[in-house]
């Protein structure tokens, strides 16, 4: 599981900010780290195994995780694509 995608996040002033100031305090690296950190506790709060214990497991069981969490959790989605017309 050493595959890295890059990824681009558009956040407003505040958390960058936010970001930023974690780095200048030497919390952080740099933004990519400390947004991967942000989404490890969110896993590990929640109690997404395997991120509970590790991300240990294989790609898809990790996967299988999130999707079995989001199933339970009766979660919307943030986006709904329009209807068709």
């Amino acid at each position: 599981m050493n595959e890295k995608t890059r990824v681009s996040v558009t956040m407003t002033p505040p958390y960058i900010e936010a970001l930023d100031t974690l780095i200048d305090g030497g919390f952080y690296l740099n933004r990519g780290e400390a947004i991967l950190e942000a989404l490890r506790l969110f896993l590990i709060n929640k109690k997404i195994a395997p991120f509970y214990n590790g991300p240990e497991g294989d790609e898809e069981e990790m996967l299988e995780a999130v999707r079995i969490f989001l199933k339970n959790e009766k979660i919307e989605p943030f986006y709904k694509p329009p209807e068709a017309e």
